[in-house]
């Protein structure tokens, strides 16, 4: 298949986590909590966009809830976040692949107990996501918000995230991935979205969800390994 040259797509800003040995899970999370060693990765600032993922697929169309160019591409599939990434990395000859859980939660929460990316309490949350609370019936475009210590937008609240983890109790092994259960097990999805009460999320906030499942409220962010 021949491809644009790869300045000439809608490129993801990717931002740099710095890997961190955290505690993970407990919580929200309903699983006890276990120590994490993480590497440091790249991920996507924001959740893959309209357009870029239209570059992919010119077929798809946004949704009412979140139609701008510049907005979260919802809808998605785990299969076809996962083709997002396969497709971008045959483009941009770098792999790209969505993140564990693991790396998710760190991304999200800097390694830190607190319940929230930025602290105990819900004081400050109108700042950093976007939920029932404040968003205006549909999810805005994540990078109205301020980035969280990491560097990234709207990890919490806005759209559920996919992620590559298959479902299933903690500890997860020291390298982010359980080795793979049954093909009908459910993936991770992280994060909550923009129809949820500030109440019901935190940074240990987790679901599953069938890989062909493509909810209106559920994007994707890709990172990139070190």
């Amino acid at each position: 298949m021949a491809f644009l040259p790869y300045t000439k797509y809608p490129r993801p800003c990717m931002w740099l986590v710095r890997g961190d040995f955290f505690t993970a899970g407990g919580g929200m999370s309903e699983e006890p909590a276990f120590d994490a060693d993480v590497g440091s990765f790249y991920i996507s600032r924001s959740c893959i966009a309209n357009e870029a993922y239209q570059a992919f697929r010119p077929e798809f169309q946004p949704s009412e809830i979140s139609p701008g160019p510049e907005d979260v591409a919802v809808g998605v599939s785990f299969r076809d976040a996962v083709a997002y990434c396969e497709w971008w990395s045959e483009v941009s000859h770098k792999h790209f692949r969505l993140p564990t859980e693991v790396e998710w939660e760190l991304a999200c929460g800097g390694g830190r107990e607190h319940r929230y990316p930025w602290g105990a309490t819900t004081t400050q949350f109108a700042k950093y996501a976007f939920t029932q609370e404040n968003s205006p019936g549909k999810c805005p475009a994540l990078e109205d918000l301020s980035p969280n210590e990491q560097g990234v937008f709207g990890m919490i609240g806005g759209v559920w995230e996919w992620t590559s983890s298959q479902f299933g109790g903690f500890p997860i092994p020291e390298n982010g991935e359980r080795e793979r259960l049954d093909v009908s097990t459910p993936r991770v999805l992280r994060g909550g979205s923009y129809l949820d009460s500030i109440d019901a999320l935190g940074t240990r906030l987790r679901r599953p969800a069938e890989e062909s499942y493509a909810g209106l409220d559920v994007g994707f962010r890709i990172v990139r390994s070190l």
